[in-house]
């Protein structure tokens, strides 16, 4: 039954066979698989570790398993000094902790020592399901990425990083670097208490993975780099003189969009350091800049033109923009992007109003091209879509209504800005809830 499940995700592949392992609960399959955890025997113990994950992957066996006090029987395997049973057992935990309600039945403190224990297992096969399991436990509230920082769960994801790992079962060396990874961009996601521990003691490494050859863990190494650089000057700082610019600039031209988004994300966060605006010119950084600015991609044109918006709010750098050779195509570009855009979709909207913002900061206009722009995008999306009823909208339609009375030179860049953040604020609710509506024309 395992072969029914991805290898990789340990999703079902096979809706039959998932229906199966349901009708096993329902005979009293759990209870027996449950049972049989406790005996001697290693080969009845590793037949019901099997059976008992074979059953974790169906949805309603996973309520059932914490509900009969299964999670128990899955302790015990992980627990079994057979590399089988302990791994099956790990696997188990991995299945139950993709839902996040059944977080509150797994998550304690003893729990958590044991997955950061096996993560210094000698048996590969068990590293590599603990390291899942921190991916699943992460996604949880950032009370717990602090918890399992504060237990000791970075040296072992550092040390998996670092060395080389032998392959066994599903363990491979690119596979326990990718998952590494993944805990590390899943811990860093919402606390600085983790991110600034990180910084300490892997920045280089992460540096390092970005050049991997296997196709994940670049973009995957960019994410990590990206998180630890939101809003921490000191981690920018270390980037920077750590020599980042040269691993990360290369990734805007990876054939992967998702790596060159990774490294756009990653970058843009750097350069708000004031080291890293002059330092990007010493690598080229302009050409990568404008080769993410060409790219079809909303997301990547969008980061583009941020990066080339934090630059030019430097005079220094803002001439030095000016002085390039690409300078003309790069402003061509901004105000193709920035007259473009389906306006479909959020990033759409956005790659539109992030070029016009960079234009105005190149030709130094008093922000009036984007000011316009701005205008004519709110314009341009309320043709095609409408908002239900709300307060906020409400207040919104107000606020909106007041500048547009205005001359667009008299009214302030702050309160087209704050109308336009509000703007996409209820776009975004909005479009989640599924009210937003799209207007009928004839």
């Amino acid at each position: 039954m395992a072969a029914a499940h991805d290898k990789d995700t340990g999703r079902v592949l096979h809706k039959e066979k998932a229906l199966y392992q349901e009708y096993m609960t329902g005979l009293g399959g759990l209870e027996r698989f449950i049972a049989l955890s406790k005996s001697e025997s290693l080969a009845v113990r590793r037949s019901a570790s099997l059976g008992l994950l074979n059953l974790s992957f169906a949805v309603l066996n996973s309520h059932e398993i914490i509900a009969r006090e299964g999670v128990q029987a899955v302790l015990r395997n992980m627990h079994d000094e057979d590399d089988e049973v302990r791994a099956n057992g790990v696997w188990t935990l991995v299945n139950l902790l993709i839902n996040p309600r059944n977080h509150i039945y797994c998550k304690n403190e003893e729990t958590l020592r044991l997955v950061i224990d096996l993560m210094k297992h000698h048996d590969s096969n068990t590293r590599f399901w603990a390291l899942r399991c921190v991916c699943n436990f992460c996604l949880g509230t950032g009370a717990t990425q602090v918890q399992l920082a504060k237990l000791g769960v970075l040296p072992p994801i550092i040390d998996v990083l670092q060395n080389e790992q032998p392959e066994k079962g599903h363990a491979t060396d690119a596979r326990m670097k990718f998952f590494g990874l993944a805990c590390l961009s899943n811990l860093t996601s919402k606390n600085n208490h983790v991110e600034n521990m990180i910084a300490e003691m892997g920045i280089e490494i992460l540096f390092e993975l970005t050049q991997s050859s296997y196709p994940n863990i670049p973009a995957e190494a960019a994410k990590v780099i990206t998180n630890l650089a939101v809003q921490n000057q000191d981690n920018q700082r270390k980037m920077v003189e750590s020599g980042g610019f040269v691993h990360m600039l290369p990734l805007c031209e990876s054939e992967s969009d998702a790596c060159q988004y990774q490294a756009a994300c990653a970058l843009l966060n750097i350069l708000q350091h004031p080291t890293a605006k002059t330092k990007v010119f010493d690598h080229d950084g302009l050409d990568y800049m404008y080769k993410l600015l060409v790219s079809e991609k909303n997301e990547i044109q969008r980061k583009a033109a941020a990066m080339l918006t934090v630059l030019a709010e430097s005079e220094e750098c803002r001439q030095k923009i000016s002085a390039h050779k690409e300078a003309a195509s790069i402003k061509s570009r901004l105000m193709a992007l920035s007259e473009a855009g389906d306006l479909n979709n959020f990033d759409s909207l956005m790659a539109r109003v992030r070029a016009s913002q960079a234009l105005s900061a190149l030709e130094d206009d008093n922000h009036t091209h984007y000011k316009k722009t701005v205008l004519q995008s709110i314009e341009d999306v309320l043709a095609k879509f409408q908002f239900a009823d709300a307060p906020a909208v409400d207040n919104w339609n107000r606020d909106y209504a007041n500048i547009k009375e205005n001359d667009i030179d008299e009214v302030n860049t702050d309160a087209i800005r704050a109308v336009f953040e509000k703007f996409t604020e209820n776009l975004q609710k909005q479009a989640q809830m599924g009210v937003l509506r799209t207007r009928e024309h004839a």
